[in-house]
């Protein structure tokens, strides 16, 4: 039981950090636009804006926002950055991709 505990323990490890190994800056198609500042982008998956505050989707504002942000990106290439940690945390060692609370991944996008 210690065996597989101790295995179960150095996957949750190295599983992130091999998850993210794919993940690299460059040009990506971005397939849909949630909201002011939540993309889906092909090959990477749910992306948050970094740096990006947008209202939220509930008001005028936040559906005004989202639509403008479809309307420059969506279905397009953009640039992706990801934020990666500068210092190594429980959530993962320097270099790793950042995530929100929420299970999205930081990255600045420029079209």
């Amino acid at each position: 039981m210690r065996r597989i505990l101790f295995i179960l323990s150095i996957l949750f490890v190295l599983l992130p950090a091999c998850m993210q190994h794919g993940l690299r800056d460059g040009t990506y198609r971005v397939y849909r636009v949630i909201d002011g500042d939540t993309v889906i982008i092909h090959d990477v998956g749910r992306v948050r804006l970094a740096e990006v505050d947008a209202p939220e989707l509930d008001t005028p504002e936040g559906q005004a926002a989202r639509d403008e942000l479809a309307a420059r990106i969506e279905g397009r290439p953009v640039r992706v950055e990801f934020v990666r940690r500068k210092k190594a945390s429980p959530a993962g060692p320097v270099g790793s991709v950042v995530f929100d609370r929420y299970g999205r991944i930081l990255a600045k996008i420029s079209p």
